[in-house]
């Protein structure tokens, strides 16, 4: 029953995740300097276009991404009693994809004090939501 109504928080979520790797695609160049050398040998096409084309679709792909950002994170609000699970959710969900996508698609390290430091903040955000949800449940009791 909590999956069903916060499902639209972990899609915002998985979201933002992807749109950060989205933008991060857009402006890295080196990232994109290999998608134009694999293209020229496949395609023997102009350097130029396909480094613009790339550019292009990549911050159209993040802008899309931030757009159901929001539509998502507004729907979780509304099947929600309070903000706070819906942020916690989203929050949580944004962190750990990010992290993994991070690991897996660009190489970066992360160490036990990143993991640490993510599991406190998202641990202090599930507390805050948890006394939200007593206190409201005793306001209508």
């Amino acid at each position: 029953m909590f999956f069903q109504k916060m499902q639209f928080a972990f899609v915002a979520g998985i979201s933002a995740a992807l749109g950060s790797v989205f933008g991060k695609l857009s402006g890295s160049t080196r990232t994109l300097m290999q998608l134009v050398n694999i293209s020229k040998v496949i395609f023997h096409v102009n350097e130029e276009y396909v480094l613009f084309g790339l550019r292009s679709t990549f911050f159209i792909l993040m802008i899309a991404c931030n757009a159901s950002v929001w539509s998502f994170y507004v729907r979780a609000l509304q099947h929600s009693n309070s903000s706070l699970p819906a942020t916690v959710i989203s929050t949580a969900t944004n962190y750990i994809v990010s992290a993994l996508l991070g690991v897996f698609l660009f190489g970066e390290k992360t160490g036990l004090l990143w993991w640490t430091g993510t599991s406190l903040v998202i641990f202090g955000l599930a507390i805050i939501a948890k006394k939200e949800e007593v206190i409201v449940v005793k306001k209508f009791e």
